[in-house]
């Protein structure tokens, strides 16, 4: 009766990924306590698969004025019914930005050694890219580019037809400033 009660419960038990930001406000030792206060709170009621802490990298939008943060992710085992109160958990958990659970398809060990191997590739690259420098300041530059509107704006506006010149440092220093400016709407 044990091993039918068992497999019944490792047939409810799904697979999940949590995915949590820490601020960059932290040091490196305590976002590591902050990583291993939420695996044990994570781990009271699952079955954890892999810890992995990815590291520093920019947010993509600020988030409470951060525009840095450390992304940990932890794959595990659970009950369907085990989320909502690990959801409750991770909410009230100050030191966290952000977090996310989504149900995941089981990988066979397989396809993990593909995943690792793919990233190692991955990262090798980045390594190569980062030692051969900037590719933006390896290529060629343009001398300028001719930006003309059409000849009836322009025989409206001065009477003459004009070519207006500019580089593209000085374009992409226009589009940085545009960009970062705070009163976008």
């Amino acid at each position: 009766m044990t091993e039918n009660m068992s497999a019944e419960r490792s047939e409810n038990f799904r697979h999940y990924e949590l995915l949590y930001l820490i601020p960059n406000t932290y040091t490196d030792a305590e976002v590591e306590g902050i990583a291993k206060k939420v695996t044990a709170r994570v781990a009271k009621s699952t079955a954890i698969t892999l810890n992995q802490n990815l590291g520093k990298k920019r947010l993509a939008y600020p988030i409470d004025h951060m525009t840095h943060g450390n992304y940990v992710v932890v794959e595990f085992d659970a009950e369907p019914e085990n989320i909502p109160a690990l959801t409750y958990d991770l909410r009230l958990t100050e030191e966290l930005l952000r977090h996310q659970i989504i149900e995941k398809r089981k990988r066979t060990e397989e396809e993990i050694q593909t995943e690792l191997k793919r990233r190692a590739e991955t990262d090798r690259r980045i390594a190569q890219e980062r030692e051969g420098g900037d590719r933006r300041q390896d290529a060629p530059k343009k001398e300028a580019v001719k930006v003309q509107a059409s000849a009836d704006q322009l025989k409206q506006e001065s009477g003459t037809e004009k070519d207006h010149k500019i580089t593209l440092e000085q374009l992409d220093e226009k589009l940085d400033e545009i960009l970062e400016g705070k009163d976008l709407v």
